[in-house]
């Protein structure tokens, strides 16, 4: 069975790469992470430019298959799938070649527990093998266990040391050291105290991929060396000027004449090898990268069957078909190797779109592998805001196949409707069940949609239909809740559990959500049921004040974005809900701001919105005369403001030499000293600090008024005593509230 899988894989290499790829996967040192032998899965990681472990499958069980999550999105494999394949293919080389006397040790009897508790291996030949470390870590670590990455920091004739990264929150760095005593045959290690033998295991595994199986026989070096000199055709009379010398990558030459060049073959090719055509171009100035006349930008959307809803975006550069502007032929990826020749030859609005589409796919590819609701949110809020700016001066098309080559025959344009697509459930008996189904609706349109159905493709963002149309979702919450719902096409509930359904399930879903309830029929709302309008205040990241609306009916608040209907507890009936009294209250809300025409259910400001032109004091006003009620402004921590309008009041009293103005300010019930005034209105502030934590905000003509009573006379407790020569002012400066 081995050596059939090992001739599949070598096929499966050949009929999905080229040499070039094959060549690069040479230099690519895999991390194995989890072997299931049984079920002929294997799992690697790799540290590539991205910035993050790589995740690379290899499964061999009843077709060859692989995966790999790193950027590479060209025809056939990438250089880490290839160099996984090859490492399975010597995984079972070796298992084929276990019952051969390579190596005694292999067969780890007691002698080997004995070894490593003294903290040592015995090398029979001087040979570290594979299969030998391999078999270590099947009995002494466990594939799925200690998972970290390893890097040489030494690497000294027969002296080795690891940092180990074992993502902990420790910064200390962690050690392991590697001694080999040629003479008694003894590789001794020792280790830094938070690390274990299973890391001492893994990181053989590294030292044997990186720098070979006979790394420790003393005739390594000169084998390496005439390996590299046959390698790179070096001819023998020159050797004098090289120095070959073991560096963390193995044997590694460097010449001591700069730029030392032994033959003419290879400085020939490079320099000499051009066609008239290219001596042409290269005596002629390049305007761009493409006649911006024939060529353009297009964005493709790349879905993974595999793993359900993720996708990849990203952006490329084709040719136009004759006399239209529509991209047909000469497509490429615009990726991190050609980005800076591409946004060099843009114009400042291209350049702009370049790098907001690198940002955008930089977000979907975090969204997409760490799902959690902050990475969706942001990704999503990025998304809608991209395509309403781009969606309507470039192309977007889908490449419904992976591994597909970026050609006009293998994408769709697509286009995007003004329709949402929304998350809906449905909820029936079947037989003794209640069963509850996800589906998407799209608005406007009756028919809704299995979550897998062959016509819908669903993303965090979006859906697809029929690989023509996106409808975009309205906020993140549709697939956070899909995705918590195990994308499964329904839940099936025993009907005896009915009751803890309802409350648990359907009644919570239904405050998010449209759900088509069959087992239940509300009863009409009775004609005299009190409606009382309220408004909820709180913060939000301390970014926004959120404003909810809900309304009571009687003692049972809804809010009105929800979906649920009313429980009485009273009579236990579900009752219909007043569509026409909500509609009418939040379209009154709506005008209140003009960036609530934009929001829908859930409205929001930024803090100093709120106090631009005294706008949440003048609004509080106005919603209490509209009968609503305000509740949580006391407990919001990005906005402490009081919403009570100031009140005040004036006499006069006057002596022979001087008026006394008694002037008396409330916000509320609380009244506020002229002295805390005289100081606001000196540091140039119309905010008071009240006892209930909040701030009275004084009107602006007040405060004119203020400065020229406290400077026409003298601040004495409650009054302001000005001299009669003044009295003048008292007409001109009187309060109005």
């Amino acid at each position: 069975m081995p050596k059939n899988t090992i001739k599949r894989l070598r096929n499966y290499l050949s009929n999905n790469t080229s040499s070039a790829i094959r060549s690069r996967a040479k230099n690519i040192f895999l991390t194995p992470e989890k072997f299931d032998i049984e079920n002929c899965d294997y799992f690697f990681s790799y540290v590539g430019s991205a910035g993050y472990p790589y995740g690379i499958y290899v499964g061999t069980k009843n077709r060859i298959y692989t995966y790999c999550d790193c950027p590479y999105d060209y025809a056939g494999l990438c250089k880490h799938e290839v160099a996984a394949v090859n490492f399975v293919i010597e995984l079972l080389k070796s298992s084929n070649n276990m019952g051969k006397p390579q190596q005694q040790s292999l067969l780890l009897t007691d002698e080997i527990d004995k070894q490593l508790q003294q903290r040592y291996l015995f090398l029979e030949n001087h040979l570290l093998s594979e299969s030998f470390v391999d078999a270590l870590m099947k009995r002494y670590v466990g594939m799925t266990d200690y998972f970290a990455l390893f890097e040489f920091k030494k690497v000294v004739d027969n002296k080795i040391t690891l940092i180990v990264d074992d993502f902990s929150e420790s910064r200390r760095q962690k050690l392991i050291h590697f001694k080999y005593d040629v003479k008694t045959q003894q590789l001794h290690f020792t280790y830094d105290e938070d690390l274990n033998i299973a890391y001492t295991i893994r990181a053989l595994v590294k030292l044997v991929i990186v720098l070979g199986e006979s790394f420790f026989n003393p005739a390594y070096k000169q084998q390496k060396i005439s390996e590299y000199i046959q390698q790179h055709n070096i001819d023998e009379r020159y050797l004098q000027y090289y120095d070959f010398i073991l560096t963390k990558y193995g044997i590694q030459a460097t010449s001591k004449v700069n730029n030392l060049q032994t033959k003419t073959d290879e400085i020939t090719e490079r320099l000499f090898n051009w066609s008239d055509e290219g001596k042409t171009w290269l005596a002629i100035d390049d305007d761009g990268i493409e006649n911006n006349d024939t060529h353009g930008f297009g964005f493709c959307i790349e879905p993974d069957k595999h793993i359900f809803t993720h996708f990849d975006f990203f952006l490329f550069n084709g040719k136009y078909k004759k006399n239209t502007t529509e991209l047909a032929t000469t497509f490429k990826r615009i990726d991190d190797d050609n980005f800076i020749n591409y946004f060099s030859a843009c114009d400042e609005n291209e350049q702009q779109m370049l790098m907001q589409s690198f940002a955008l796919a930089n977000s979907i590819h975090q969204a997409n592998f760490d799902i959690n609701v902050h990475n969706t949110r942001k990704a999503h809020s990025h998304f809608k805001r991209f395509i309403a700016k781009y969606k309507d001066n470039y192309p977007f098309y889908i490449k419904p196949k992976l591994h597909t080559t970026l050609v006009r025959k293998h994408i769709e344009p697509l286009t995007f409707s003004q329709q949402k697509a929304e998350l809906c459930f449905v909820v029936k008996k079947h037989k003794d069940f209640i069963k509850i189904m996800p589906q998407i609706r799209i608005d406007d349109i009756d028919k809704t949609y299995q979550i897998n159905s062959r016509l819908l493709l669903i993303t965090p963002f979006f859906c697809i239909k029929d690989n023509a149309t996106i409808h975009l979702f309205d906020s993140p919450k549709d697939y956070i809740y899909l995705h918590n719902f195990g994308f499964q096409k329904e839940i099936n509930f025993p009907l005896a559990e009915q009751d803890s359904v309802f409350r648990n399930v359907i009644q919570p879903l239904s405050e998010q959500f449209v759900v088509d309830n069959a087992l239940l029929k509300p009863k009409t709302l009775p004609a005299n049921t009190a409606l009382k309008k309220e408004l909820y205040l709180s913060d939000f990241e301390e970014k926004y004040i959120v404003f909810k609306l809900g309304v009571r009916y009687g003692k049972t608040l809804v809010l009105t974005h929800s979906y649920e209907d009313i429980f009485d507890e009273t009579t236990g009936q579900y009752l219909q809900r007043d569509s026409l009294f909500e509609e009418e209250y939040i379209d009154y809300f709506q005008r209140l701001h003009p960036d609530f025409a934009e929001q829908n259910g859930i409205f929001y400001l930024k803090p100093e919105q709120l106090i631009e032109d005294e706008w949440l004091l003048k609004t509080s006003q106005k919603l209490k005369q509209h009968d609503v009620e305000i509740f949580g402004a006391k407990d919001l921590k990005s906005f402490k403001y009081s919403l009570h309008k100031p009140s005040i009041s004036m006499s006069v009293a006057s002596d022979i030499d001087w008026f006394d103005v008694k002037l008396t300010v409330k916000f509320g019930n609380e009244q506020v000293s002229l002295k805390d005034i005289r100081k606001a209105v000196i540091n140039r502030s119309k905010y008071i600090a009240l006892k209930d934590g909040t701030l009275g905000m004084l009107p602006e003509q007040w405060l004119n008024k203020f400065a020229k009573y406290f400077k026409a006379g003298e601040v004495k407790d409650k009054n302001i005593k000005i001299s009669n020569y003044q009295f003048n002012i008292l007409d001109d400066l009187r309060f109005t509230d």
